[in-house]
């Protein structure tokens, strides 16, 4: 789960990846902090267990910060 090649995400909530996208923007913060306010343990599993890889794990890498969530 803590390597770059487990095939999850970059981020969960899956709406952060959007805005990691356009990350300097003035707004950008507010829109973190707007969809991290009612995200919990819950919900990270949640998501975490409707995730479909495209890879098999420890075939591709990309950078994934969701392995260290939570």
């Amino acid at each position: 789960m803590l390597t770059h090649t487990s095939g999850l995400p970059n981020m969960l909530p899956l709406e952060m990846n959007a805005l990691l996208d356009d990350f300097l923007n003035y707004d950008t913060p507010s829109k973190i902090n707007d969809v991290l306010k009612n995200y919990n343990k819950t919900k990270f599993f949640q998501e975490l267990h409707a995730i479909k890889t495209d890879t098999i794990p420890g075939f591709k890498y990309a950078y994934s910060s969701a392995g260290t969530e939570f």
